[in-house]
């Protein structure tokens, strides 16, 4: 009977758009100890329990294959198993389902969702020495590997976003550009990293503006668009983990107060929405993250594009990928959100191939 191993190195100190990467974020975190001794390891995943279900889903489903793997076809005989921990959504409950997650045995931790909870997250993995992975922060702030030595992830950091933005106004031509961001750790990691490389590319910053994306005095985005407003810039960078709700009524409000383009938002659903509204007033909307194939229709939303593929090349990359690793059937699991709206593509490039 496999036997419930805890991290050793713990042992010893005396003393964790819509997420499209949960499945590989759980087959890295196994293969680290693919070929260690047999027994069966615990891994923690650490999400919101309403925000969060979708991810624990996704992970159930993976934790069947990345078995299979490590305990016959990789030629290892061991398994992992999961436990789920709620943080409540807040910075609080992340803190303590890490520290529970850590004291009942995980070597590893999957989580959180956010920036602002998941730095606490990873100082506690670093004191106690457990692997921290997630698959959808990016703050710059924890690549600081003299800081967070067992932390990593799957996707770029907020660099990578920011820079691109900045040049991506350069090139358009734009010289001067107002800058509206929430004031959570994801905001302010992309504002920075936008910030540097505007001054770089000689691009005037005239205003930055926050607001607070969860409630309280900070929340009222007028104060923030009214200095926009007066500062005699019509491009603005709106920059923000924004919800449906949030991002259409900022877009209204920059369109009200004279904006001639948009930038943003960051995922498909509130895209979309945001996209009606440019094309109506007409006003130019781009964005640097969103993929789906519906606001490709150049009849629906002349105003809208976007500097990276749509979700059909992910797709026929994907098909293309199955037939090359020899698999001649597949079953296809996916999320109910506009981001999959492009799986139709699929199984029709599978065929192709």
């Amino acid at each position: 009977m496999s036997a419930m191993i805890t991290n050793p190195q713990r042992r010893r100190s005396g003393h964790p758009r819509p997420m499209q990467a949960t499945a590989a974020v759980l087959a890295v975190l196994c293969l680290a100890v693919t070929f260690a001794a047999a027994a069966q390891f615990k891994i923690a995943g650490v999400f919101p329990k309403g925000g969060g279900t979708t991810v624990q889903d996704s992970l159930t489903v993976a934790q069947d294959l990345v078995n299979e793997y490590a305990s016959g076809t990789g030629g290892g005989n061991h398994s992992f198993v999961l436990d789920f921990k709620d943080t409540n959504g807040t910075i609080t409950g992340s803190s303590k389902a890490m520290f529970d997650a850590i004291n009942d045995g995980a070597v590893a931790v999957i989580g959180d969702l956010n920036s602002d909870s998941t730095i606490p997250m990873a100082l506690q993995s670093n004191n106690f020495k457990v692997w921290q992975c997630t698959g959808s922060v990016t703050t710059p702030l924890l690549g600081a590997k003299n800081g967070y030595p067992y932390f990593f992830r799957t996707i770029p950091d907020d660099g990578v976003q920011g820079v691109f933005l900045a040049q991506f106004v350069r090139r358009m031509g734009w010289r001067s550009i107002a800058v509206l961001f929430s004031s959570d750790a994801y905001g302010n990691g992309i504002q920075s990293t936008f910030q540097t490389e505007a001054s770089k590319q000689g691009i005037a910053v005239t205003t930055t503006q926050t607001f607070s994306p969860w409630g309280g005095p900070n929340a009222d985005y007028s104060i923030a668009l009214n200095a926009i407003l007066h500062s005699g810039t019509r491009i603005v960078l709106f920059d923000t983990n924004g919800t449906i709700t949030g991002s259409s009524k900022a877009m209204f409000d920059a369109i009200n107060d004279g904006a001639v383009a948009v930038i943003g938002d960051l995922n498909s659903d509130s895209t979309i929405p945001m996209a009606l509204q440019s094309n109506n007033f007409k006003v130019w909307q781009c964005t640097g993250s969103v993929t789906t194939p519906l606001l490709g229709a150049k009849n629906g939303y002349p105003y809208f594009f976007r500097t990276i593929p749509d979700d059909g090349v992910q797709g026929v990359f994907l098909a293309q990928f199955v037939r090359r690793m020899g698999w001649r059937s597949i079953a296809v699991l996916f999320s109910s959100d506009a981001y999959v709206l492009a799986l139709p593509l699929f199984p029709r490039a599978e065929a192709d191939s």
